[in-house]
């Protein structure tokens, strides 16, 4: 007499049966895409070496190699195309693809953040200066060792002219921290 679970032993035996198919075939995928990209990578780049590409990028003051960043292009493309399809033969394609879209919305956010946390000091302390009129256009200062004229005065540095005509950019929030010094006269 059969057992109740015989019927479930030939059905995770068909199961395992391909799961084990589709990792092997997504290991190959994944081999013969890494050799086909590293191959055509070094090829488009010797192609491109011969055709003098980095030559006609140099006219344009270009430093670094076109033919080899091309190729690396190439190569990595191709790896992608690869783990893309080794993903889909995986069934794992748009779970994979969720995971990468959140860590570069990820990267992005602390991208912005980043870059702004510089950039919104330097405007806050530029809305205070603007409305308590500390310092104006046309004022002469000193600031540390910094003296001379204000010629602009922007919501995110300000502008001073020194006697020797130096233009001195200085970040708002720096400006704020420091003691400024309004002198009467400018000396020439």
């Amino acid at each position: 007499m059969a057992s109740f679970w015989e019927p479930f032993s030939e059905l995770y035996s068909v199961i395992a049966l391909d799961l084990f198919k589709n990792i092997l075939i997504a290991t190959v995928t994944l081999l013969i895409g890494f050799v086909v990209g590293k191959i055509l990578g070094k090829l488009v780049e010797r192609f491109l070496d011969e055709l003098d590409l980095n030559k006609f990028f140099r006219k344009f003051d270009v430093r670094i190699s076109m033919s080899e960043l091309v190729g690396i292009l190439v190569t990595y493309v191709i790896y992608a195309i690869a783990i893309a399809s080794a993903l889909k033969q995986l069934h794992l394609t748009s779970t994979v693809l969720s995971v990468i879209q959140a860590i570069l919305l990820l990267a992005l956010v602390v991208s912005i953040l980043l870059g702004l946390k510089d950039f919104l000091p330097n405007l806050f302390a530029g809305f205070f200066i603007a409305s308590s009129a500390i310092i104006k256009v046309g004022d002469y200062i000193k600031v540390n060792s910094a003296e001379g004229q204000v010629i602009r005065r922007g919501l995110v540095e300000t502008l001073i002219q020194t006697k020797k005509g130096d233009v001195i950019y200085i970040p708002n929030a720096s400006l704020i921290k420091q003691e400024i010094v309004k002198l009467r006269h400018h000396a020439k």
